[in-house]
């Protein structure tokens, strides 16, 4: 494991010996200490097959974990094989696919990208972003885009958005910065592509916003209780804005804090939030039950980071099993979003589920490219 471990970092296994003078070697690795810690560990375990104990963490990190539970949720099969929960012969790469659908929405100039009243400057756009795009590869082109389709499944901003294009952009590019017009552009064509690449996840973002909305206008916050038991709110107010005079004498400090929260409701706050805020409660159901899991099995030592986890690497392959069961499990047993609807809605006719696909979830248990 410690061997695949230092492949996933970079690809190779040396540099042990000399970090630092081989640093030419792995300078340009995605994650230059942890390839260059694999490589030690790689080596002590060469020099000490017997007596070696390891204290590398090998690190499971899931394939845009906000669409793989929207996917799981939707049971959109499509969606599920771009984030690798159904089995495939080779990992598949959801940002990969975004970026060929965004090429594919410039090149054809698609008409949903027009805005009205911006007829010439959005022409201007197309054919800058293909001129300017020819330039990188698809590896380029996959860092450029990688930002914003990772926050899609949680609600990103079109500014948002915007802002991760420009900063990629500016390290792609020498330093440069795009027109500020030309960067919302991208970012409203990167949209569109998870849009059209992503439908039954982009149903269930709609559909629990639209329990939030039912909440807001009822006086209410969206709430539910997880499968762990843990009681979730998407509770936001306006704070109570209160200023502080402190010190004395000539010294004198003012501060403006908030003291509590008013009972104004900060709707497009709630709003924007709820899925974001649904999905984040679900990573936390799976780390809890995987980390659980992992004691009853045995595995005591488990490091965890938000949605990755890591354990030693003697345990490593049983761990991953066990973190694809239990998000398995977790959509076997349950329903989260019916959950959510029925703690919602005193009438649940009235907000049926949302169309939903064939994905089986048991089968996330063989998709060994899901956390990787």
């Amino acid at each position: 494991m410690a061997e695949i471990h230092a492949a996933n970092c970079f690809g190779e296994e040396r540099v042990a010996a000399d970090p630092q003078g081989s640093f030419d070697d792995w300078r340009d690795a995605d994650k230059q200490f942890a390839f260059v810690a694999a490589c030690i560990e790689l080596s002590r375990a060469r020099k000490d097959p017997t007596g070696f104990v390891t204290h590398l963490p090998i690190g499971f990190d899931g394939t845009c974990n906000g669409i793989q539970h929207l996917a799981l949720l939707s049971r959109d099969d499509e969606a599920a094989r771009l984030v690798n929960l159904i089995d495939n012969d080779a990992p598949q790469d959801i940002y990969l696919a975004v970026t060929w659908h965004v090429m594919k929405l410039l090149d054809g100039e698609d008409h949903r990208l027009r805005t009205k009243g911006n007829e010439a400057q959005d022409a201007w756009c197309f054919e800058w972003w293909r001129e300017r795009l020819k330039s990188l590869t698809d590896k380029g082109k996959r860092k450029l885009f990688k930002g914003p389709v990772m926050t899609f499944p949680y609600s990103a901003t079109l500014a948002g958005m915007t802002d991760e294009i420009v900063e990629t952009y500016h390290g792609l590019f020498d330093g440069n910065e795009p027109w500020p017009a030309a960067a919302r552009f991208l970012a409203r064509a990167v949209r569109l592509a998870c849009q059209d690449t992503l439908p039954g996840p982009v149903r269930i973002m709609k559909y629990v916003r639209e329990l939030a909305l039912h909440r807001f206008q009822e006086g209410k916050f969206l709430q539910w209780r997880s499968p762990t038991g843990f009681l979730f709110f998407n509770m936001y107010q306006e704070p109570n804005i209160v200023d502080l005079d402190l010190g004395s004498g000539s010294v004198r400090s003012r501060y403006t804090v908030a003291d509590g929260a008013l009972p104004e409701m900060k709707k497009t706050k709630m709003l924007n939030a709820a899925s974001p805020n649904f999905i984040h409660s679900l990573d936390a159901v799976h780390l809890i039950r995987t980390v659980l899991a992992a004691n009853d099995d045995g595995i005591g030592d488990v490091l965890t980071v938000h949605d990755s986890m890591a354990c030693l690497a003697p345990h490593a392959r049983r761990f991953g099993q066990l973190i694809r069961r239990e998000l398995a499990t977790l959509y076997i047993v349950g329903d989260p979003l019916a959950a959510l609807r029925d703690a919602n809605v005193d009438d649940p006719k009235l907000f049926p589920l949302p169309e939903r696909g064939n994905l089986a979830p048991y089968a996330v248990q063989n998709a060994e490219y899901s956390f990787m």
